[in-house]
């Protein structure tokens, strides 16, 4: 059965940005959800993120996003 220029053309393209094949995929959580996880406020997160004290983050147009794998990594440093 012979494929679709589509289906080959569709086959045919490169792993999207940050993608590998032997790497665990990230998940990216709002800024809400890290408070619902940590029970951290919103407001603290902001002022963490001002200081540079806080776990990594990106902003995505008007959003902020955190990687839960950088969030866990924070807090196991951070863990006595």
């Amino acid at each position: 059965m012979a494929r679709s220029k589509h289906q080959r053309r569709k086959m045919a393209q490169p792993p999207a940005p940050f993608e590998s094949s032997n790497s665990p995929e990230l998940v990216y959580v709002s800024e809400d959800e890290i408070s619902r996880r940590t029970t951290l406020s919103r407001t603290t997160l902001a002022t963490m993120r001002r200081k540079g004290t806080g776990p990594p983050w990106a902003k995505i147009g008007h959003r902020v996003l955190y990687c839960l794998a950088d969030v866990q990594r924070w807090f196991a440093e951070r863990t006595r």
